[in-house]
């Protein structure tokens, strides 16, 4: 009730989450059930850390991975589909992906690096003529107060 079981590769992925960085693309991904003949599901950018590899490519929130390196994302979790999307830093990776509203996908060579995960994130904007400081915390890591 209280444990379970990681696979090495499950517990890197955790503890590189944990630290604040990871060597991939710079996605976070999502899993999209669909429901048309059959149920199936998609993987689904659910954020871009600004910087990274996939933001300079052109990837945006939303756009959904079809094809990682020959790889079929067809009915994958976003947790097996990020397996083919990460590897080791300064190699390539094809990405075929569908932005929104487009019916075809398109190919993105995208190098690998290692991207760090912002844990806060701040911002300012005014609310009725007076400013107002954001502070947002995205996840409790190692890095979290610095």
């Amino acid at each position: 009730k209280y444990t379970r079981f990681l696979t090495p590769s499950a517990y890197d992925a955790i503890f590189a989450t944990a630290t604040g960085g990871v060597v991939g693309i710079g996605v976070e991904l999502q899993t999209e059930e669909v429901v048309r003949d059959k149920p199936e599901s998609r993987v689904i950018v659910n954020n871009v850390v600004p910087g990274g590899p996939a933001d300079k490519a052109g990837v945006k929130p939303g756009d959904e991975l079809v094809n990682a390196d020959g790889e079929d994302l067809t009915n994958l979790s976003a947790e097996e589909a990020s397996k083919f999307v990460r590897g080791a830093a300064g190699t390539k990776l094809r990405l075929e992906l569908r932005s929104a509203g487009e019916s075809e996908p398109h190919v993105l060579l995208i190098e690998r690096a290692e991207v760090k995960l912002a844990a806060v994130t701040k911002a300012s904007r005014s609310v009725g003529g007076t400013p107002v400081g954001i502070i947002t915390i995205r996840q409790f890591s190692t890095t979290t107060t610095e």
